[in-house]
């Protein structure tokens, strides 16, 4: 670790925004001050971990406020004045103003690109800045004022609650247990590329550390975290804490598997554990459309991972009171509850990384501006996965113990390891899709990228064949969940028998 903390780079090595901080740091910013290569990697690491803490912070209490509110209006209460008596008007009033600002810097890059206009000097990138500045401060201003009252009034009454441990608990685990809770939040954040920017004229990726395992670090936090659940149902010397953790072991040993099956779907795809590798093969065609059962099987699993409805058993509180964590209070309990919410934007985060091309769409403020029109799709489609968590607590009802454990061996597992056979069977076959568009040349003894269209005129018959089958599979797929949404969502149910009045006569 010291070895790795004093190596020193330049701006042409650095491949991401930490180790271009440190750069800055190595090139003494101010005059008479210059941090040593370990000083300033070692300020810049304590640095990303402050950070990503407080990130997830706000991001808990954005996430648990904004949870509260579809909640309140998906089950007919009183909606937008809910919390912060926030109105239809006022939500207006500060959407507009962000929509103007982010817009633009937009319009100005597309009359210089589309037109002979051209604005002198760095005058695009300084309107950019204010135009980003101006928008994030009206989001800050509605945020406090309205939006997070209630969340900032919970966390400052969380961490400064009486901390109560239970007479004959193991002290030292129970304490141990909440960190090893959030530790593998925390830890998976440093390989989750957020977007990229061009610094000293080459790309640089907003994460900590782009690293060549990086899903399978992802992986092995994701088993940690099993530890720690099993650590605090023990600790807690309860046993309705212990039933819960004992639940939570055996639905996540059980819902490991296929997710694990689901992802080697997508190294297979990018020929890379990388994640920024794996957005960057998707330049093409996105993850979702070849993988997509690896798609769905995750989107399922993600659920489960993070305990929410209907797979939240192990904290059941008809049954269990709340489950393995039913004993913690104050600072421990924010612990877990900061670390359940954060899991919720990082498993969206993953399936947008691995399924849905990540920071990639449609880049309207050229090379200047990519730093924050990256950033600006990464994060639609997060909060567009995040806002399916929520809405799945609304409408989804809580399935029995049995009835998961059921799905997961008997359907889950089965499927992920169908999935994950037919696309190795696409790699073998050539098949574009699963092949991220290359095409490997037997002249060149290189890969090509090339179109679909174009990659089927290079593929033998049996290729053709193996191409159009999954095609046509894939959109009788496509068109059966689309009928299965329909009819959760639109059909309206009739009771079979004829409700009967209850009488106690």
């Amino acid at each position: 670790m010291i070895l790795a903390l004093q190596q020193a780079f330049s701006y042409q090595d650095a491949d991401t925004i930490w180790e271009v901080l440190r750069v800055w740091l190595n090139t003494e910013p101010v005059p008479g001050w210059r941090f040593g290569p370990f000083w300033a990697n070692a300020l810049m690491l304590v640095t990303a971990l402050v950070f990503i803490f407080l990130l997830e912070l706000l991001l808990t209490i954005g996430i648990q406020i904004w949870e509260r509110r579809v909640l309140g209006r998906m089950q007919s209460r009183r909606g937008p004045n809910f919390l912060g008596n926030i109105t239809t008007r006022q939500l207006r009033g500060f959407m507009i103003p962000i929509i103007v600002l982010l817009a633009i810097p937009a319009v100005l890059y597309g009359l210089e690109y589309w037109t002979p206009v051209f604005w002198p000097g760095r005058t695009l990138t300084i309107v950019t800045a204010i135009c980003t500045f101006l928008a994030f401060a009206v989001y800050l201003v509605y945020m406090f004022g309205y939006y997070w009252r209630q969340g900032l009034a919970d966390a400052l009454k969380l961490f400064t609650k009486e901390d109560v441990v239970p007479l004959n608990a193991d002290r030292f685990l129970f304490t141990l247990a909440p960190i090893l809770v959030y530790l593998p939040a925390l830890l998976s954040w440093i390989v989750i590329p957020f977007g990229v920017a061009i610094i000293g004229g080459h790309y640089c990726y907003y994460m900590v550390q782009d690293l060549n395992v990086g899903l399978l670090l992802i992986i092995a936090d994701f088993a940690l975290f099993l530890v720690a659940i099993i650590m605090s149902g023990y600790a807690s010397n309860n046993k309705y804490a212990l039933v819960g953790a004992m639940r939570e072991a055996a639905m996540l040993l059980t819902y490991e598997v296929p997710m694990l099956m689901s992802l080697l779907c997508v190294a297979l795809f990018a020929g890379s554990l990388n994640l920024t590798e794996i957005v960057e093969r998707q330049s093409m065609t996105w993850a979702a459309l070849p993988l997509l059962p690896a798609f769905v099987i995750y989107f399922v699993i993600a659920l489960a991972e993070t305990n929410r409805p209907p797979f939240d058993l192990p904290e059941a509180q008809n049954e269990l009171l709340g489950g393995y964590l039913v004993e913690y209070s104050g600072l421990r309990f924010a612990l877990f509850y900061v670390s359940e919410y954060s899991n919720v934007f990082l498993v969206s985060a993953i399936m947008t990384v691995c399924f849905l091309g990540g920071w990639k769409g449609p880049m309207f403020l050229g090379p200047d501006g990519l730093w924050l029109t990256s950033l600006f799709w990464f994060l639609v489609k997060t909060y567009g996965l995040v806002y399916f968590f929520i809405w799945a607590r609304a409408t989804m009802p809580r399935i029995r113990i049995d009835q998961i454990m059921f799905f997961a061996w008997k359907f889950l597992l089965p499927a992920s390891v169908v999935a994950l056979a037919i696309t190795a069977l696409g790699v073998v076959n050539r098949h574009p899709w699963f092949n991220a568009n290359r095409i490997w040349d037997t002249e060149k003894y290189d890969y090509m990228v090339v179109t679909t269209k174009e990659a089927l005129t290079m593929l033998t018959a049996a290729e053709r064949a193996f191409f159009w089958g999954y095609t046509v599979l894939t959109v009788v797929f496509a068109l059966f969940l689309i009928w299965l949404a329909w009819r959760v969502l639109f059909v309206r149910r009739r009771h079979p028998l004829k409700r009967r009045e209850v009488t106690w006569s």
